[in-house]
């Protein structure tokens, strides 16, 4: 019995693969965002480095905006039939 309960390893490679597509999602809409931020940047601070600004990044930006579609108040999951 002890046997079926163990994962596969095509299902944790799945489970790998969902979490790397996630992570690198978000990668690129941080790079994204903070290529837009640059843009206001003065001379000095995007060739130079000097003064650079703090950056906050917005929670759309750090958060998957799939996953806050699937759980938002205004889409409720389907009733179980």
């Amino acid at each position: 019995m002890a046997l079926e309960k163990r994962e596969t390893m095509e299902i944790i490679i799945l489970k790998i693969e969902h979490h790397d597509a996630i992570a690198h999602r978000r990668e690129k809409r941080i790079k994204k965002f903070y290529k837009q931020e640059k843009k206001n940047w003065k001379w000095y601070q995007r060739y130079l480095g000097v003064f650079i600004p703090k950056i906050e990044y917005p929670p759309e930006v750090l958060n998957d905006p799939e996953e806050l579609q699937e759980s938002s108040p205004k889409n409720p999951p389907p009733p179980p039939s």
